[in-house]
């Protein structure tokens, strides 16, 4: 088992447990190969990665967003027009989600040094409900009789390439953060960023290989990425947590 240590106030290692579960082998249950298919994949570039926790979080979350809208936009503008008009519908609505998602995003950027922890707090349960939201209705629509399989496996995959883009943009901005501690203290901060990027490197493959399953594993793929996500997140919190203390 997998585990995860960085430097805290330059005394002790912090053990990141949240890898090691997404690390298993059984984290990602495989299924029978996909048949052969045209698989629509349209992905929208994440913003930049930040260093502060709630940002961070948010960012990673609206490139999947802007992953599936990008996706399901080029999409509708093969549908017939009996399915169209539903299919605009729910773009329309996903787009007022990802308007307000990111209007909040600048809002904690325009006010920086001067949120407090419970501001953070408050605005991160924002951004979580309006995430929700976007689940709840794309989810709504993917397994409606209106959205073929195809469509299902391009918008989940686009918003895996969100991640993993993502993923690889905040790695990097961690580096540059761990630039700014002590000499001393980097060794174990740059240990955990490695283990870092090894579970990324780890979990990309194990999606490859789900994207590639059958029909019936796009629930699977589905739970995987979001196994995937909560686990990046809270590693790539205790690292920035560490070099955050390590300043001090």
């Amino acid at each position: 088992m997998l585990r995860v240590f960085v430097l805290i106030a330059g005394i002790g290692l912090l053990m990141l447990p949240g890898i090691a579960s997404a690390l298993a082998p059984t984290a990602f249950p495989l299924s029978r190969p996909a048949p052969d298919a045209a698989i629509l994949l349209a992905q929208a570039k994440p913003d930049t990665a930040v260093t502060n926790p709630t940002l961070a979080w948010a960012q990673a979350r609206l490139s999947e967003i802007d992953a599936a809208i990008t996706t399901l936009e080029v999409a509708t503008r093969a549908l017939a027009s009996d399915t169209r008009k539903r299919a605009d519908d729910v773009v329309a609505k996903l787009r007022a989600t990802q308007g307000a998602f990111r209007a909040r995003i600048d809002a904690i950027v325009a006010d920086g040094r001067k949120n407090s922890d419970a501001q953070l707090a408050e605005a991160r349960a924002t951004l979580e409900a309006r995430w929700s939201e976007f689940e709840r209705d794309l989810d709504a629509y993917l397994t409606s009789s209106d959205a073929g399989v195809a469509l299902r496996n391009a918008v989940i995959t686009a918003r895996e390439k969100a991640e993993e883009l993502y993923w690889q943009q905040a790695i990097a901005a961690l580096k540059n953060a761990e630039a700014t501690v002590a000499a001393e203290q980097r060794p174990a901060i740059d240990a955990a960023i490695a283990a870092l990027q090894s579970y990324a490197d780890a979990a990309k493959a194990r999606l490859a290989k789900l994207q590639q399953a059958g029909t019936d594993a796009w629930a699977a793929f589905q739970d995987g990425l979001a196994d995937a996500r909560r686990a990046f997140d809270k590693a790539y919190d205790g690292v920035q947590a560490a070099i955050d203390r390590a300043k001090q």
